[in-house]
């Protein structure tokens, strides 16, 4: 984590319960540490997933670019 990408101090964290509705999401994180350690367990279970394709050219494909 790069350390002054977030304020330590007072900081929360919205889960979005992968809804686009805001009346699903929770606050789920009530520190850094909270948050810090579900990003590293969710980028491990990412790392360890068997993608049938190139996971780069993947994420291009759903990518939009707008100016």
């Amino acid at each position: 984590m790069v350390e002054d990408d977030f304020h330590k101090e007072g900081f929360i964290g919205i889960d979005g319960q992968k809804s686009q509705n805001k009346d699903q999401w929770k606050l789920s994180f009530l520190n850094l540490e909270s948050y810090k350690n579900s990003w590293l367990q969710q980028a491990k279970e990412f790392h360890e997933t068997a993608w049938e394709k190139d996971v780069r050219v993947l994420q291009f494909k759903i990518l939009i670019v707008e100016k």
